[in-house]
């Protein structure tokens, strides 16, 4: 009797470990679905198949009806969901619509808008603003498609309103700033064959001359006459190159080599960088009357950048000067 009570006991025990060892699983599963899920870039609301209508509201992926005023997004293109669906007959489920409708609303013409989650119980993506404390997503639409931003930022000039985006597409609205320039936008992205490195690319930015927003103004690369350099206020340590030639921009890390500089925006200042930080600053400009001041091209190092005072500070870039070579920095 003793012994069978002791096998019972084992048999228990071991039935106990099971079920434990069973929840162990379950529980490492869901934590596994969860932290991946929240590294993916949530977008706005889907639409169901043919969306476009002008007899019936936006549809959701579940077939729900979205909230009049509400959006969703289907093939890249944006739709507004108008009017609501009532029932007419309870005893037959019978559905009323009036003046209902889900047409497109972006992805035909070039626009950038800022859209909010729902609230319970609405249903669909809302256009509105968003704080430092509260978030929303940003969609950057063109004739034919719209795209969420993501991993970049966004800036608002008319507003000067800069805001930055995660990589899961959440965004923000930034307090202050620091001072340098934002690449901003939507990233297009390269690879060269031969060496199999990839090179972002961006057709706007956003410099900052102070950490308030009012300081900030768009870089019009447009009307670039040749390579510029800015200093990279998202990344410490790299520099920001646009190009006069491609009308677009890219971040690189900075040379940090002694002597070695880049000339700044402007060509009143160089740009220097430090590897111990890392982080760039710029220079001060040669005072009127003040003593040239020479540095070693970054870009070119067989060039030298003097910096003097010329009807005002201004740094150029060439072939040594005459004892240049003695006073390099």
């Amino acid at each position: 009797m003793l012994k069978c009570k002791k096998l019972k006991s084992i048999h228990i025990l071991e039935f106990l470990l099971f079920i434990l060892l069973i929840h162990h699983v379950r529980l490492t599963k869901a934590q596994g679905t969860v932290t991946q899920e929240t590294t993916e870039a949530t977008g706005m609301t889907e639409c169901s198949n043919n969306p476009d209508s002008s007899e019936s509201v936006c549809k959701n992926s579940t077939d729900e009806d979205l909230t009049s005023g509400h959006y969703c997004i289907k093939d890249d293109k944006i739709y507004l969901s108008s009017g609501t669906v009532t029932t007419n007959d309870s005893r037959r489920g019978s559905d009323q619509s009036s003046d209902v409708s889900c047409t497109l609303a972006y992805g035909s013409a070039v626009a950038v808008e800022i859209f909010t989650a729902p609230t319970n119980p609405d249903k669909g993506y809302s256009k509105g603003t968003m704080g430092t404390t509260s978030s929303g997503i940003i969609y950057k639409c063109n004739t034919s498609k719209c795209e969420q931003l993501v991993s970049t930022y966004y800036f608002d000039d008319t507003n000067k309103k800069l805001y930055t985006c995660s990589e899961t597409g959440s965004c923000t609205l930034l307090i202050e700033v620091s001072v340098g320039t934002y690449l901003t936008g939507l990233a297009v992205t390269t690879t060269d064959t031969t060496t199999s490195t990839t090179t972002e690319t961006y057709t706007s930015a956003v410099s900052c001359t102070s950490t308030e927003l009012s300081s900030c103004t768009t870089v019009d690369i447009s009307s670039l006459t040749a390579d510029t350099f800015y200093i990279d206020a998202a990344t410490p340590g790299n520099i920001i190159t646009c190009s006069a030639s491609n009308d677009n921009c890219s971040s690189v890390a900075a040379s940090t080599n002694e002597g070695e500089a880049y000339i700044g925006a402007g060509g009143k200042q160089v740009i220097t960088c430090d590897s111990t930080t890392p982080s760039c600053s710029l220079s001060t400009e040669i005072a009127s009357g003040g003593a040239a001041k020479y540095y070693i091209d970054a870009t070119n190092t067989s060039k030298i950048i003097t910096c003097k005072d010329d009807s005002g500070s201004k740094c150029t870039s060439g072939t040594s000067e005459t004892g240049d070579s003695d006073g390099l920095l």
